[in-house]
């Protein structure tokens, strides 16, 4: 019962995930020097981003 619990939560999360296509614009990615902050998003734009 756990195991199905744990399967549902994860697969909640990751529909939340899917669900919102990220802006590949190019305005605010991260600086390749700048190290990453918790409040900012930084959009991910696959591999050749």
């Amino acid at each position: 019962m756990q195991r199905l619990l744990i399967v549902l939560a994860i697969a909640s999360i990751l529909a939340g995930c899917a669900s919102t296509t990220p802006s590949c614009d190019g305005k605010d990615r991260r600086p390749i020097n700048a190290p990453a902050k918790v409040e900012v998003k930084y959009p991910s734009c696959g591999l050749a981003a």
